[in-house]
């Protein structure tokens, strides 16, 4: 599901489920909406746990991905078509802007230009992967996916099949190991 980021500050899963679960505490929201209303915190909510924050939507093909996010800026840049699908309930562009938000909630301080360098890393040290993480938990905590088939979890959350069965996966490991 991600692809392989730069080396930032090791964080757990745990730790990250935590994070995203603080945001939906957080965001005016009750913290057990499904779907989570993520342009609707983008656009109107985030600048208030980051104040200064601000999103451009820019033509589509300008970016060197569908979105890319400079946390020290509080800037997230958009493509118009991620932008109008995650409008329109789009389950990856969902998970696109969600993933933006976690990085720019969770790597302050962390340049964010890919580091196409072999540098050693633990999977838990990987921006793209901890941005992964949160915005699965964001958008399909496994707090409220419990006795949900992966089809649900897609359907309910308004994710992509891939990130519902990410999530299925986390949770069912989750259960294995308690």
């Amino acid at each position: 599901m991600y692809e392989k980021g730069i080396k930032v500050p090791p964080k757990s899963r745990s730790e990250i489920e935590s994070i995203a679960w603080g945001i939906r505490k957080i965001s005016g929201y009750s913290s057990n909406v499904i779907p989570f209303p993520v342009m609707d915190f983008l656009e109107h909510k985030l600048s208030m746990i980051i104040p200064d924050f601000d999103y451009e939507i820019v033509e589509d093909g300008t970016l060197k991905a569908r979105a890319i996010t400079y946390p020290d800026q509080k800037l997230i840049q958009i493509e118009e078509a991620v932008y109008n699908g995650a409008c329109d309930h789009v389950g990856k562009d969902r998970m696109t802007i969600s993933h933006e938000i976690g990085h720019l909630i969770m790597h302050h301080g962390v340049p964010m230009a890919k580091n196409y360098e072999q540098v050693s890393m633990k999977i838990y040290e990987d921006s793209e992967w901890q941005a992964d993480v949160f915005a699965g938990e964001l958008l399909a905590p496994i707090k409220l996916i419990k006795g949900m088939m992966i089809e649900d979890i897609a359907y309910e959350c308004k994710v992509s099949y891939k990130a519902a069965n990410a999530q299925f996966r986390a949770l069912y490991k989750k259960l294995r190991c308690a």
